[in-house]
């Protein structure tokens, strides 16, 4: 700068991101670019979010939208210490923005970056499809993992492979679905009243609730 007669600008250090075993991030930690996050399922302000946190930070505020970043953002507040490219904290933060965000905004993100694995919704109403997006995203951290809930409700029916059961554990979901399924016959399929009357059939049954509900999902997803 000096010898071409520029003014020097002021630099500034940013930390190294290291891999989870702290050593310098590299493609065997699964270091990728941008756009392979992208491939991956995650959005962008999750991407964004996390990313802007390795190395930098506004007190204990995990969550930070473009809008709090322009706010709050400041190179004195760059840390020093070498920051860890944590893949948990990554889905942690993409499940909250796959919360958080409104299902129509899901709906175009699917239909423009995954459309050939959406295939099979081309037939089911924006309306349903929304309806469905609305009713999985709670659970889920990625698009490829809400692509698979939407399988469940509007895919082909489900494959059933029990192979995974032992003789003792497919008895005892063929016990659970008899028992389940007169029951459910007399249910108006309103959320609480399916509940109310699985969680009363297992108490019947001397069981928790987690073996009826292993079963009934088998039954409807063969997952």
């Amino acid at each position: 700068y000096q010898t071409l007669g520029f003014q020097v600008p002021n630099f500034g250090h940013l930390p190294m991101i290291l891999g989870p075993d702290r050593t310098k991030l590299s493609k065997r930690h699964g270091a990728a670019s941008t756009l392979e996050y992208r491939i991956m399922g995650y959005l962008p302000h999750a991407l964004i979010n996390f990313l802007v946190r390795l190395g930098w930070s506004h007190g204990d505020q995990e969550i930070l939208s473009v809008d709090d970043l322009k706010k709050y953002f400041s190179l004195e507040k760059i840390g020093k210490a070498n920051a860890v490219f944590n893949p948990d904290k990554l889905n942690w933060t993409s499940g909250h923005y796959m919360r958080e965000t409104k299902a129509p905004e899901l709906y175009a993100y699917l239909q423009k970056y995954f459309s050939s694995q959406i295939q099979f919704m081309q037939e089911v109403a924006p309306a349903r499809a929304l309806r469905g997006i609305d009713i999985t995203q709670e659970k889920v951290k990625t698009m490829p993992e809400l692509i698979e809930q939407l399988q469940c409700l509007f895919g082909s029916d489900p494959v059933y492979s029990p192979g995974h059961f032992s003789a003792e554990e497919k008895n005892a979901v063929f016990g659970i679905l008899n028992v389940l399924q007169p029951v459910l016959a007399t249910s108006d399929f309103s959320h609480a009243d399916l509940e109310a009357k699985v969680r009363n059939e297992a108490q019947k049954m001397g069981q928790k609730l987690t073996p009826l509900a292993q079963a009934l999902r088998f039954a409807m997803t063969g997952g």
